[in-house]
């Protein structure tokens, strides 16, 4: 009887060794699919970096041909005002005549 304990022990022992194997197995299992994930997520957050970056380049080139937009628009608008007072003299050289 002075053994049993000392087997009981070896017993349970050998189940706590085996569990953790099967433990060990999984969280080699788990840590492969984290480094897969790691690797998507690395590239999704460069394609986003990417996306955030022409997007900051789109809007800027928006704004200057938005700018420039404006300055054309000013530009014809002093244009018009122009042509208007040359019709307006010439209306009157040729009334003269």
């Amino acid at each position: 009887m002075a053994q049993e304990p000392d087997n009981l022990v070896l017993s349970l022992l050998r189940d706590i060794r085996a569990t953790l194997d099967v433990h060990t197995a999984k969280f080699v299992q788990i840590d492969k699919r984290f480094d897969a994930v790691d690797k998507r997520l690395d590239t999704l957050t460069a394609q986003v970096t990417y996306a955030f970056g022409v997007a900051g380049m789109a809007n800027t080139q928006a704004g200057l041909v938005d700018s420039r937009v404006d300055e054309i628009t000013d530009w014809k608008k002093q244009v018009d005002l122009k042509q208007a007072e040359f019709d307006r003299r010439l209306a009157r050289v040729e009334e003269k005549v």
